[in-house]
């Protein structure tokens, strides 16, 4: 793999991780920097259980989002060729009747692509997968309030509220060091 002069060295090591199969680097609660092997979300522990009631430490003010209709059944990743090469390329499709994101269902393609990515074909065609695996995961995201937990990015957490019940894995936290102070999450439904 090569990267253009001045490229931060941060942006080399995520480049690398990702294309062993590994999450990007990231530091926990504890400020420890971690590297760890990407684990599809369905087979992520469940780190934590929100529900409303009496014990409930979110507030009853949440939002919910989602796009449909964005969704892809269709994710082609193109690697990076040269004059005496061509770039490799690997496409991964929905085709399962049963899904309501698929060809069948649908009635066309909806397709989305990444490039420049370098890598064997193996690495390309496993990129794509894990690609259209996660982008037919149904978009929808949650903003919640809750109280300062500890939690880390990319946890999977239950959520209960409102009649609405969903996994979600934790996508961005923000909170400051008041006394007082509440974490604004977002959450990516599963």
């Amino acid at each position: 793999m090569v990267w253009d002069a001045g490229t931060s060295k941060l942006t080399i090591i995520n480049d690398l991780l990702g294309a062993a199969g590994y999450w990007s680097l990231w530091c926990d609660g504890g400020g420890q920097y971690r590297v760890e092997p990407y684990v599809l979300p369905a087979e992520r522990p469940l780190a934590w259980e929100f529900a409303a009631g009496e014990y409930a430490i979110h507030q009853p003010g949440w939002e919910r989002e989602q796009d449909l209709a964005s969704v892809p059944n269709r994710f082609v990743v193109v690697g990076q060729g040269d004059d005496e090469e061509p770039a490799l390329s690997a496409v991964a499709v929905n085709e399962d009747p049963d899904s309501r994101f698929s060809f069948q269902a649908r009635g066309r393609w909806i397709t989305r692509t990444e490039t420049g990515v370098e890598g064997t074909q193996d690495v390309l065609n496993a990129l794509a997968q894990r690609r259209l695996t996660d982008a037919m995961s149904p978009v929808a995201k949650l903003a919640v309030t809750h109280a300062i937990v500890p939690l880390n990015p990319n946890d999977v957490i239950e959520f209960r509220g409102r009649g609405h019940t969903a996994r979600a894995t934790i996508q961005r936290m923000r909170f400051d060091l008041r006394y007082d102070a509440q974490c604004r999450a977002e959450w990516r439904e599963l």
